[in-house]
């Protein structure tokens, strides 16, 4: 089973953002580390893998799991607190850790 959603005909792992308006996308899973870009509230992003990273205690539930995604509407790349985005599962349920 490819778990990263490439190739096998499965498919890609998604979540929806919650933050409002938008979330910075980070280049590394720390709140201090650069900004890559941002996906705006209710984008549909692609999840490649999971990290650990800086405790984020604002969000829905508070965790230091940070998701490496892609936002196909703002073209925005990296690495986002899991906890502004909605899963279906535990992400780290659902694709590998990076």
């Amino acid at each position: 089973m490819n778990r990263l959603g490439g190739g096998g005909g499965n498919p890609p792992v998604t979540g929806t953002i919650l933050a409002s308006p938008y979330l910075n996308v980070r280049s590394g899973p720390h709140t201090t580390s650069g900004t890559a870009g941002y996906a705006n509230y209710g984008d549909v992003v692609t999840i490649s893998c999971y990290t650990f990273g800086d405790y984020v205690s604002g969000g829905y539930w508070p965790s230091s799991t940070w998701d490496r995604i892609t936002d196909p509407a703002t073209g925005a790349s990296g690495y986002a607190a899991d906890t502004w985005i909605s899963t279906t599962y535990d992400v780290k349920t659902m694709v590998g850790q990076c």
